[in-house]
């Protein structure tokens, strides 16, 4: 008996809670809530919607400002290379021309030792050379 007492009390809860639910439907009181919550709801929402663009502005901003600075470093250091670069070139060149020279050196100063070699031969053994 207690559990159809308990079940009759549930229903009329829920007879007097739908009848409430009612009442506000055909006076307009509910409709006149909801409107004003979808409305609260779109304003949040559109708030989120110009928050949410001007992140993304700001990132965008950041992006091209990042760019733009990497850009100038590289350029920077570009042109340091390019400068190391030719400054090496250059001492490769001066290093080469050296080594010409030594060289040229070297052979003159073999052709000497040769000539003078040959000479002490034909004068130790007593010989011309017509070198």
């Amino acid at each position: 008996m207690r559990v159809h007492f308990e079940y009759d009390m549930h229903l009329q809860y829920e007879n007097r809670a739908l009848k409430a639910r009612i009442r506000e439907l055909e006076s307009g009181a509910a409709y006149v809530r909801m409107q004003e919550e979808c409305e609260k709801r779109c304003r949040e929402m559109e708030r989120e919607v110009r928050k949410l663009k001007t992140e993304l502005e700001n990132a965008v901003r950041q992006l091209r400002q990042n760019r733009e600075h990497w850009f100038q470093v590289y350029g920077d250091m570009e042109k340091e290379h390019k400068k190391v670069v030719e400054r090496k070139q250059g001492e490769i060149r001066k290093l080469q021309k050296l080594c010409e020279k030594t060289a040229i050196t070297y052979e003159q100063m073999h052709e000497k030792y040769l000539e003078q070699l040959h000479l002490r031969y034909a004068a130790a053994s007593g010989h011309s050379c017509s070198c």
